[in-house]
């Protein structure tokens, strides 16, 4: 069972019921010496109400994409299978959801 909520997110329980899944950023990680709050304090805290807790910088791009990566699969491991006809897997096709690789394909030899 889920620890209780922040009173701030409450309001969409009902809603989400116990499929919520949060991540707590802590941002501007660059700027360590004017810290407010402890790092073991912010990740205390996302353990009290089961959050993933990361420290971030948007101005370096420290941390964020560990986020994003941390959700995609965390979201893919709990997703429930639809029993819906015609959604069926097919190649990076997931149901509803659509994986996309963008990096772009590796250049064997030659000049362009």
């Amino acid at each position: 069972m889920r620890p209780p909520l922040h009173p701030a997110l409450a309001p969409s329980a009902p809603q989400v019921g116990e499929e919520i899944i949060l991540y707590i950023a802590g941002n501007k990680s660059d700027l360590e010496r004017h810290r407010v709050v402890p790092r073991q304090e912010a990740a205390d805290y996302a353990v009290s109400v089961g959050a993933q807790y990361f420290e971030t910088s948007a101005k370096s791009g420290r941390g964020i994409n560990e986020v994003f990566a941390s959700m995609a699969k965390r979201l893919l491991e709990t997703r429930k299978p639809s029993s819906r006809p015609g959604s069926s897997s097919g190649a990076g096709l997931r149901g509803n959801l659509l994986v996309v690789d963008d990096e772009p394909p590796a250049r064997s030899g030659g000049c362009c």
